[in-house]
């Protein structure tokens, strides 16, 4: 079976030709957008904050580590588009940032107390829930985004 196998993969053209990697410099077929992918996917098990990373129209947020996972993401998503343009285009203008931070009431746990949390852990929150008080105008200040996390910045 095996053998069967290899013979197949050899006739379609999956394996074989010569061991040295292509060169893709110029190679405007996505490729480019696949191999920034595959290289992107050693990021560090850990998150210190969502970010979001933005080529052109597609964009990609993330929990990362200083931007590894967002930007895997991007450059998954481009890869999938077919994205044509070349490593270094990609690389120059793949921009990323923390994501924006919003205030937000969340009724099931604390209605009374504004929370300035990031676009992604406000969206996951569960705000289907009955208030129970009048809300309370934020504490003075607003809710920024200081590195990788949502705070208050006093006034």
């Amino acid at each position: 079976m095996p053998r069967t196998l290899l013979c197949l993969l050899l006739a379609t053209g999956c394996v074989g030709g010569d061991d040295k990697d292509p060169d893709t410099t110029g190679d405007t077929s996505g490729s480019e957008a696949c191999a920034l992918a595959a290289d992107s996917q050693t990021c560090p098990e850990c998150s210190d904050g969502t970010v979001t990373c933005t080529f052109d129209d597609t964009s990609a947020t993330a929990a990362s580590c200083g931007g590894c996972q967002a930007r895997a993401e991007l450059y998954g998503q481009l890869c999938a588009d077919g994205e044509t343009a070349d490593r270094a285009t990609i690389e120059a203008n793949t921009v990323c940032a923390p994501a924006a931070c919003v205030v937000l009431y969340d009724p099931c746990n604390d209605p009374c107390t504004p929370r300035c949390l990031d676009e992604g852990a406000a969206a996951e929150l569960n705000t289907a829930c009955d208030l129970d008080c009048s809300m309370p105008s934020p504490e003075p200040g607003s809710c920024e985004n200081t590195g990788f996390a949502c705070e208050w910045v006093k006034e």
